[in-house]
């Protein structure tokens, strides 16, 4: 699943996604699809074990007031970014969708908690 996959699946049938204020980041996180590259279905604990410890995502949209100020001389991302931060960075919230499947999963994180920018978040991990 490519990167570009994930972040736009099921997008048409999501909710009402929420608008960050401030300084806060909306990402998308990265999320293991339900079958591994051989095909083995990936379920239970060995998915969940595996989203943990994931800690990449898309940012979706920016707070009016990100990497404003004497902290920032540029802003370390920008909306389409795949970013890396810190595993229990942020809020999880969750946005019903309306197709009746499961909610979709976003985190809403300050801007000074973004660590790097990377080209395909599918070959990040991290461990627990």
């Amino acid at each position: 699943m490519t990167p570009q996959e994930w972040v736009t699946s099921g997008d048409d049938q999501a909710g009402d996604i929420p608008s960050p204020v401030g300084f806060r980041i909306l990402i998308k996180p990265y999320r293991l699809p339900k079958f591994s590259a051989g095909g083995i279905a990936l379920v239970g604990e060995s998915k969940q074990y595996a989203d943990i410890a994931k800690v990449a995502g898309q940012v979706l949209k920016m707070g009016s007031e990100c990497y404003r100020g004497e902290r920032f001389s540029a802003p370390w991302c920008k909306i389409g970014d795949y970013v890396i931060f810190p595993k229990h960075a942020g809020q999880t919230i969750e946005v019903k969708r309306n197709d009746g499947q499961d909610p979709d999963q976003y985190l809403l994180v300050n801007d000074d908690e973004i660590r790097a920018v990377v080209k395909d978040p599918s070959q990040i991990k991290a461990y627990l």
